[in-house]
């Protein structure tokens, strides 16, 4: 039977189209005053190109590094105390502009919980942390709807690691075999959940990004489409592995 659906965040419950960088920039630019800003947005991108290929290693690299890894690239430095300051703007900076939830979703999760569902969050967090996806969640009223809650930057694996996965059923106290993951990247949220011996379903909501190596246990249009999609599939449980 299947015990627990856990749910990719960005792409998945939230709008993942507006970008974090420019208040990133702008804020470095301005503790940066005699470096440009373009030279800044520069920087940030080869920065970023660098913490994504450590990600696609299946690392979960902090906001930290991705602060130092941009300040690498303008071989600048930052006072302790600045570098905080910055570290704090950008830790915040999808919570004080906050991405728009994807219709249907509170409904949903709560759908979850009334079948008797445990329901978890794992996300590779990028340079938002858990610290402000936690927040953002309470702001939205939808902490409590959660089991548990797994983020990159505190496992220091992304979901390419099938650890990720095993870290969050551990937590939930289920079998691989009785859950269900649900995202809309193939390379982790369907390859990553089926290493570790999970079931999972690509959503197609905001991008397709079928591929012929990707074969999901399931497909939605939206996020709306997921309870059906589960009573469609088998409850008999799969072997563990």
């Amino acid at each position: 039977m299947i015990q627990a659906v856990t749910l990719d965040f960005w792409g998945t419950l939230v709008d993942d189209r507006v970008s974090g960088a420019p208040p990133r920039i702008a804020v470095l630019a301005a503790a940066l005053a005699h470096v440009s800003r373009q030279q800044v947005a520069a920087a940030y991108a080869r920065a970023w190109d660098r913490y994504q290929r450590a990600g696609a290693q299946g690392l979960g690299l902090s906001p930290e590094a991705l602060l130092s890894l941009t300040l690498d690239e303008l071989s600048e430095a930052l006072r302790p105390p600045a570098f905080r300051a910055v570290l704090s703007a950008w830790e915040v900076a999808h919570v004080t502009d906050p991405p728009a939830l994807l219709p249907g979703v509170p409904e949903v999760l709560r759908g979850l919980r009334r079948k008797g569902l445990l329901v978890a969050l794992i996300s590779d967090t990028g340079a938002t942390p858990g610290t402000g996806l936690r927040e953002y969640l309470r702001e939205q009223g939808l902490h409590t709807l959660f089991d548990w809650l797994t983020f990159s930057g505190e496992t220091g694996v992304t979901k390419r690691s099938p650890q990720a996965f095993r870290h969050t059923l551990a937590a939930l106290g289920v079998r691989p075999g009785d859950a269900v993951h649900v995202g809309d990247t193939p390379a982790t949220d369907i390859a990553g959940a089926q290493a570790a011996g999970l079931r999972a379903i690509l959503t197609l909501e905001l991008h397709d990004r079928r591929a012929a190596d990707c074969r999901p246990d399931g497909m939605i249009h939206s996020i709306r489409d997921l309870p059906a999609a589960l009573d469609s599939m088998s409850v008999r449980s799969a072997t563990p592995k």
